[in-house]
């Protein structure tokens, strides 16, 4: 607060243009009497919340569930995506991220650098690498917030368990027979050329659970005809289908009928022959759509639903990692039923050895543990704070 300061303490000088210098992040503003530079800061802070501290975990289950698109390696030539997108190079399209009627419980993550302007309208903060600091290109219809970090996702770990994963299926795999796959059966093949006709379960009309295994390498062909099947919506109830291909590089999607399921080709470019919208998560390497629209139908199989789980999370104090002997206990209880159960099913502790990275230990389920499970942590007591 400024004291013993009077009107004719003040002179007001008008800038022009010439007496204006913009570079980078910093402005310098030059006066008669004084000279100013002034740091800008474009909307956006920086951050160290990580996919794990905000509830994430690489399994297939929750990345399908969640994201329309996960590739470490770039988006190219993209329509719209109405649900979360995570990548780990650069956006190369200027049509953005929707929400059109589906609800997004994860954020968006978009790790290089975005190209051209792009809209982003979805109920979740967005975070950018810092390469994307300062240049405004994200219009951010929702204002949930831009956060930078280069540090947000590690896609090598995200890959490497989704390669473990997908080793590791525990479902018998049938032979395909004459092209055709039939919803509720699971199948293996090896071809460069994938070419399959899907048709409805005999004995459950709604059923969608099926798994396609391609253990082909490197390039692969894939059409996908079923269509009539599932309708046309831009934010489906669910569906149950995956193509996985463990070893494959390419994988050239055919545009001649519309593929309906999620593609997990984690080693893989995924490009598509020319514009055909598509329903379900594309997990990849990186994706060419060449303009097809991303409509979100999260994964409601059986197959990849996870046998365990960990939460994780970060605690920082005033905004800052803890120091010293900061230490916060916290306590993680389940929901049963409609409410939470009394005594806490584990323990752990945050200090300034692990305040950016803190876990429970694995939650572990059995067949008998289908269905939604609900968290909470609760913080328990405070040292040194």
């Amino acid at each position: 607060d400024a004291t013993g300061i009077s009107a004719s303490d003040v002179k007001v000088e008008k800038l022009n243009s010439s007496d204006t210098s913009i570079d980078g992040e910093t402005a310098s503003f030059t006066m008669d009497s004084f000279s100013v530079d002034a740091l800008m800061v474009s909307g956006g802070a920086t951050t160290t919340d990580t996919y794990l501290s905000n509830g994430g975990d690489y399994s297939l289950y929750y990345i399908l569930n969640n994201f329309n698109i996960f590739v470490s390696d770039g988006i190219y030539s993209s329509g719209h995506t109405v649900g979360p997108v995570a990548d780990g190079g650069e956006y190369n399209t200027s049509v953005g991220i929707t929400c059109n009627g589906s609800t997004h419980n994860v954020s968006t993550y978009i790790g290089g650098e975005i190209k051209t302007s792009m809209q982003l309208n979805t109920q979740k903060p967005l975070y950018l690498g810092t390469v994307n600091k300062g240049t405004d290109k994200v219009q951010d219809q929702t204002n949930k917030g831009i956060y930078y970090t280069d540090d947000y996702l590690n896609f090598s770990d995200a890959m490497k368990h989704v390669e473990n994963e997908i080793s590791n299926l525990s479902v018998d795999l049938e032979d395909v027979d004459n092209n055709t796959v039939q919803l509720g059966h699971s199948y293996k093949l090896n071809s460069s050329k994938q070419d399959l006709t899907v048709k409805k379960s005999d004995s459950d009309a709604d059923n969608s659970d099926m798994v396609v295994v391609n253990e082909a390498s490197g390039n692969v062909n894939l059409v996908v005809r079923g269509e009539n099947i599932f309708g046309s919506s831009e934010c489906g109830n669910g569906i149950g289908i995956a193509y996985v291909f463990p070893n494959a590089t390419k994988i050239t999607l055919s545009n001649w009928a519309k593929p309906y399921g999620h593609i997990v080709a984690p080693n893989a470019d995924v490009v598509f022959d020319g514009t055909c919208n598509y329903s379900g998560c594309i997990l990849a390497k990186s994706l060419d759509n060449k303009g097809s629209e991303g409509h979100m139908w999260p994964y409601n199989g059986h197959v990849f639903v996870p046998t365990s789980t960990k939460i994780g999370f970060s605690k920082t104090y005033n905004g800052a990692p803890l120091t010293g002997d900061q230490e916060y206990t916290f306590d993680l209880y389940e929901k049963s039923g409609s409410s939470w159960l009394t005594d806490p099913i584990d323990s752990t502790t945050a200090d300034s050895s692990n305040s950016t990275d803190v876990e429970f230990d694995d939650i572990n389920y059995d067949k008998n543990d289908g269905g939604d499970h609900y968290y909470k942590i609760v913080e328990k007591s405070v040292t040194g704070a």
